[in-house]
């Protein structure tokens, strides 16, 4: 029993002998980590804010959207010039939504790209800054705003028959994207267009 206590007592002097000598370097430590948890923390709090007041006050960021901020961060050193993205731009829209290549069901980023003759990560980046979304986003816009059109002007239409029409491949998809975008389901859009154009005769 004495051999064992004084075991437990020469372990207990070696570690009071430690912690006494490397008392700083723990203190130190502690503090480091205290100090990364608070710049963590500020630079959240600063982040949500900045988020909130360029969402309330577009007006500090030139106008823009902070989502349409973010993508002029993402794509700084990807080489194309002002001028080029420009030309893009215009190139984009009038392949989509001139010749109606959204129409294409199993059309991709890869194939716009390939289409205009443009970079893919060129074409994405184009999309992003120019137009405030993702490729999918862009394509389903136009999509939709063709589904409405077809829903009040061919009644006969089924509405399975007008998601394949303007390019979803399924009937899921077509509904997720359409209440996306509109806040209302298919049905929903044309009891109330019918409602509307009654109450304004």
């Amino acid at each position: 029993m004495r051999h064992s206590l004084g075991i437990h007592i020469k372990c207990s002097g070696y570690i009071f002998k430690y912690l006494v000598m490397n008392t700083w370097e723990i203190l130190t430590l502690s503090f480091s980590i205290q100090v990364f948890g608070a710049i963590t923390i500020t630079l959240i709090v600063f982040l949500l804010l900045t988020m909130y007041f360029g969402h309330i006050h577009p007006e500090l960021f030139g106008g823009k959207a902070v989502r349409q901020m973010i993508p002029l961060v993402k794509y700084d050193k990807s080489g194309l010039s002002e001028a080029l993205s420009k030309e893009y731009k215009i190139k984009v829209w009038n392949e989509v939504s001139d010749k109606k290549l959204y129409l294409e069901g199993n059309l991709s980023l890869s194939d716009l790209s390939n289409t205009l003759g443009i970079a893919r990560h060129h074409t994405s980046q184009v999309i992003n800054e120019h137009f405030g979304k993702g490729f999918h986003d862009f394509i389903n816009e136009f999509r939709i705003d063709e589904a409405k059109k077809l829903l009040l002007g061919n009644q006969n239409l089924k509405i399975i028959e007008i998601a394949f029409m303007v390019g979803f491949n399924n009937k899921m998809s077509f509904h997720r994207a359409f209440k996306k975008i509109t806040n209302t389901t298919p049905t929903k859009y044309i009891q109330q267009s019918i409602s509307n154009h009654i109450d304004s005769c």
